[in-house]
């Protein structure tokens, strides 16, 4: 909700007779001249334009006044130009007029707001009331940002909170990758040992195998020799064939 709720009416001029008692006729004249086509022109909602005819009075004319400082600042807010609205204002404090400087503070307690300065504002909505007690706008709006200001903190403290618990939820999560990561790796090393295991087992049959292949390599290599043995002594047991002694030798 905007809490921008604008004063839409002109102060007048009660502190300018004394002011204007230092200017001689032509500049009087010029002067009055001035205010009529500025306040006719806020009027007219010409806010630029108002604050353009204001600050002629203040800036050209060297016209100081709390009464023409306040118009010239509520112009300048109307027209969107806010920091040109808060030197303004700045002027309207200067003076020693309290309904005018309430209206300032609240103003100026509506700027801190758009600046999202709550405790600022808060402060410069007091100083409206001290100044005035009547001005139920400066009321209202001081009520509004601490509605605004309770409802903040109250936000704040929920996005915390939520953040605490979302923390929570990551760091329960982390440790339940890691739970569900360290369960695959004892898994993945039970498998590898199951491997393993049926690697060994596979080796020792090959192992009993090769052991039965070599028992039987060792009979066939004795019967081998057994064999030989046999054939050497039939050879020898065999008679030589006899020589023919009438055979001439050559």
């Amino acid at each position: 909700m905007k809490i921008f709720l604008l004063i839409t009416w002109l102060v007048a001029g009660g502190d300018s007779t004394a002011t204007k008692s230092k200017f001689d006729v032509h500049s009087i004249a010029r002067i009055n001249k001035l205010s009529q086509e500025a306040e006719q022109a806020y009027q007219k909602k010409s806010y630029e334009q108002a604050y353009l005819l204001y600050s002629k009075l203040t800036d050209t004319l060297r016209y100081s006044t709390s009464s023409i400082h306040l118009n010239k600042a509520l112009s300048a807010f109307m027209a969107g130009k806010w920091k040109e609205s808060q030197t303004a204002y700045q002027q309207v404090l200067k003076g020693k007029d309290k309904k005018h400087k309430s209206i300032a503070y609240q103003q100026l307690g509506l700027l801190s707001l758009k600046d999202n300065k709550k405790e600022e504002a808060l402060e410069q909505f007091k100083n409206a009331l001290l100044n005035d007690p009547r001005n139920e706008q400066a009321r209202y709006d001081y009520e509004l940002a601490l509605k605004q200001k309770q409802q903040q903190q109250k936000q704040d403290k929920s996005s915390k909170q939520d953040k605490k618990e979302e923390k929570k939820e990551e760091q329960k999560k982390e440790q339940q990758q890691k739970k569900e990561e360290q369960k695959e790796q004892e898994q993945q090393a039970s498998e590898q040992e199951n491997e393993e295991e049926k690697q060994s087992q596979a080796r020792k049959e090959q192992f009993e195998k090769i052991k039965i292949s070599e028992e039987k390599a060792k009979m066939l290599l004795e019967a081998m020799k057994n064999n030989e043995k046999q054939y050497l002594q039939q050879m020898k047991k065999k008679p030589k064939k006899p020589t023919n002694k009438n055979q001439k030798g050559w």
